[in-house]
């Protein structure tokens, strides 16, 4: 039998959601989000760029790593970080890392 005879294996499941998501959720990174904030400044909504703001009620992908938590069941909130070795809460990083 021919490779191109032969049948498709069936998409799975999630592989099914994704496609129909595609064009529903909106792929962004952390790149996407930054904003101008000084040091020291004391952070409000009207801050944030309307490139931003403009995600609200949106769904979106972005990738990152969960900032490990003590807590160990009920969490209600996260912080998403860029990556493993940057946190906002590390010397020097910008609130827009997490």
């Amino acid at each position: 039998m021919d490779k191109r005879e032969l049948p498709k294996s069936p998409e799975t499941q999630s592989q099914q959601r994704l496609r129909i998501n595609q064009n529903v959720i909106r792929e962004i990174s952390f790149d996407d989000i930054v904003f101008d904030m000084a040091e020291d400044t004391t952070f409000s909504r009207d801050l944030l760029p309307e490139r931003v703001t403009s995600l609200v009620g949106q769904h979106i992908r972005i990738r990152g790593y969960i900032l490990p938590s003590f807590q160990q069941t009920g969490l209600t909130q996260f912080v998403l970080v860029r990556d493993n070795m940057e946190c906002c809460f590390g010397p020097g990083a910008a609130l827009y890392d997490c």
